[in-house]
């Protein structure tokens, strides 16, 4: 398919996803996954579409190799959406407008755009009659957005070993880093993990409700003043020591400045309240609700400790309600040169350079099952890092149709060189 023609039907499928509108909740992805499985079927490939939940549909596309006990390569995206205010955005978020050649609409970013480079590189692998060395599977799941447990949790305990092992490319990279000609693309090799805590203070056994005192109150003001100048000192992952590095080396101090507290975040674990809870009506009960973001390497014993130590002379208790533990994934592996060298024959002055996110995605439940999962959906500088971070999750998501197009020439260029055998 000649260029023109490839972009013009990638826009048209990218502009008919953002259309079925997956905001989750409720999702409603499995429209959107029959939508794909019709795509497929045009082209004569069988794809299967599971329902996890009702309404909650995800997409499967495989394209066998020679060798089914090879552990695979996975291309995962998700179909769900954030939501999005219409009156908030220049556009309708959910119109998939095409205008100056750019498109807009909620998950032009995150990851409909995704699920369409990948498709088009299943495509081309079918078009071109290879059979690639493992099997190549596409994954677009449900519920990405509100943590996977309608998702890619049931498609695990469905079937483990499709994923065992397997190299996975998934969300959470692609996008560059611009100095003047030079670029560095980001390529997630790791994310922090998540911690959700509740600490809970309350009113003296015996106290009488005329002469309350307060106590939990003030407990509750101290451990807020605590989290305020809260230090937990961890060790910095390799991969996040390395991108910083490489930006000093490629003359990127002045986006060091200007990304500071992002490069920090990379660098630390934080603990922060977000809901306190309490009043008249909780019976003497104060509740500080917290969200952790984990340094890879820590685990839950650890956790344990800095909360004990957290709370000491306080007087309360605390739970873990949720813990899922970072990760770092391999950041000098073949897929990571392989992204490397293709976007350099499109980009000569670009450089791809692993990062350790600050945010989960689906990549973080495959930990279990020893997979290696690299984040890249790459783009042209048109939209360059710091534009990305506002958009996703914000207001006037879009994505250029060059990018498109560029995308599923290096994401399908990477695929078949890594599974050629």
């Amino acid at each position: 398919m000649q260029s023109e023609n490839l972009k013009k039907e990638a826009t048209r499928i990218l502009q008919e996803l953002i259309r079925i509108d997956t905001t989750n909740p409720p999702g409603n992805e499995m429209v959107a996954a029959e939508y794909l499985a019709e795509i497929a079927a045009e082209r004569g490939l069988e794809a299967s579409v599971i329902e996890t939940a009702p309404g909650r549909g995800n997409f499967i596309l495989r394209c066998p190799g020679k060798d089914p006990q090879k552990p695979p390569l996975i291309l995962l995206s998700h179909l769900d959406v954030v939501p999005a205010e219409p009156e908030e955005w220049v556009h309708n978020p959910f119109s998939g407008l095409l205008e100056d050649g750019w498109i807009w609409g909620r998950g032009a970013l995150d990851t409909k755009q995704l699920t369409v480079m990948q498709l088009f590189a299943c495509f081309f692998c079918f078009r071109e009659g290879m059979t690639p060395d493992r099997d190549i599977i596409m994954v677009a799941t449900a519920d990405e957005e509100q943590g996977g447990k309608i998702g890619i949790e049931k498609l695990l305990a469905k079937c483990p070993e499709m994923f065992r092992k397997a190299t996975v490319i998934s969300e959470g990279g692609g996008f560059p880093l611009v100095k003047g000609d030079k670029l560095l693309y980001l390529c997630e090799a790791g994310q922090k993990g998540h911690l959700r805590a509740e600490f809970t203070f309350s009113s003296p056994a015996g106290e009488s409700p005329f002469l309350p005192t307060n106590n939990q109150y003030l407990s509750a003001a101290n451990l807020i003043k605590r989290l305020e100048s809260f230090q937990w000192p961890g060790n910095v992952p390799a991969t996040t020591n390395k991108l910083i590095r490489v930006m000093e080396e490629n003359g990127f101090l002045n986006e060091l400045d200007r990304l500071k507290p992002l490069l920090e975040a990379m660098e630390k674990n934080t603990l922060t309240a977000t809901i306190w809870e309490g009043g008249k009506q909780s019976k003497g009960i104060t509740k500080i609700i917290t969200d952790g973001r984990i340094l890879p390497g820590v685990n839950r014993k650890e956790v344990e400790r800095v909360l004990k130590d957290l709370t000491r002379g306080l007087e309360g208790d605390w739970e873990i309600t949720s813990f899922s533990p970072g990760f770092e994934t391999a950041g000098e592996g073949r897929l990571l040169q392989t992204f490397d060298y293709h976007i350099q024959k499109k980009l000569n002055k670009a450089k791809v350079v692993p990062f350790i996110a600050t945010g989960g995605s689906d990549g973080r439940h495959l930990q279990g099952v020893g997979a290696n999962v690299y984040g890249f959906s790459p783009v042209l500088p048109d939209l360059p890092f710091d534009q990305v971070i506002s958009m996703v999750h914000g207001r006037n998501e879009k994505i250029s149709r060059d990018s498109l197009l560029f995308g599923i020439q290096v994401l399908t260029a990477s695929v078949i060189d890594y599974c050629k055998g």
